[in-house]
């Protein structure tokens, strides 16, 4: 277990998704615990200088959810009195903050390390946020991403989706696009590995029929 994360680094706690399948809102909390910047570079620092066998890629930069990091409710007052289980379900909160720009600075200075030649995104991008600033995903997909990134649309039909409390497929498919034109525009070839749950309540036969045919 520690050979797989030794060269990670945890920079929150915390889920909004709310995702019916998924305990981490239960035993880390609703409310994202951000970590701060120069905490985060600290630790890159000390995985640099002093753990064996580093060869200047950090493995993974993320948390339960990779880009949930300083997204917070635009108002305290509402924050403390909501009890909704989901920010993003059925759709994005107008009252949720989705600005990716202390994300996008953490990943600047972070690859900007003397002896550091890589800072790996390998899973838990939440698309349907990821879509809302172009400009995160154009630095994901230009730097951060190691030729595969796995993303989690968990099906492509509503009935199951409703279930699980996750976005229609059309969030993933506006991310596949956008991600697709900035491999492009970066030079390079890389590809998204899709998770799916199988006999999720909500599907049926002909769901998972499909589901497997595409």
């Amino acid at each position: 277990a520690y050979e797989m994360i030794r060269f990670s680094i945890t920079i929150q706690r915390g889920c909004f998704g709310g995702c019916s399948f998924c305990s981490i809102t239960e035993h880390e909390g609703r409310i994202i615990q951000n970590r701060s910047e120069d905490s985060i570079i600290h630790e890159i620092e000390g995985i640099r200088d002093s753990v064996p066998g580093f060869t200047g890629v950090i493995s993974d930069l993320g948390g339960p959810t990779a880009n949930m990091y300083r997204l917070h409710c635009k108002s305290p007052q509402i924050e403390s009195a909501c009890r909704l289980p989901s920010c993003v379900y059925p759709g994005i909160c107008s009252n949720l903050n989705t600005d990716h720009a202390p994300l996008i600075h953490l990943y600047r200075r972070a690859r900007a390390l003397p002896g550091i030649k890589k800072i790996l995104i390998g899973s838990g991008v939440r698309y349907d946020l990821a879509v809302e600033s172009p400009e995160y995903v154009k630095e994901l997909v230009s730097h951060h991403v190691g030729g595969y990134l796995k993303i989690a649309p968990e099906h492509t039909r509503e009935g199951p989706l409703s279930k699980m409390m996750k976005p229609g497929i059309g969030s993933y498919d506006r991310f596949k696009e956008m991600f697709d034109k900035y491999t492009k525009e970066a030079g390079k070839e890389q590809y998204l590995i899709p998770y799916f749950i199988a006999a999720h309540p909500g599907t049926r036969k002909l769901y998972a029929d499909r589901l497997a045919a595409q």
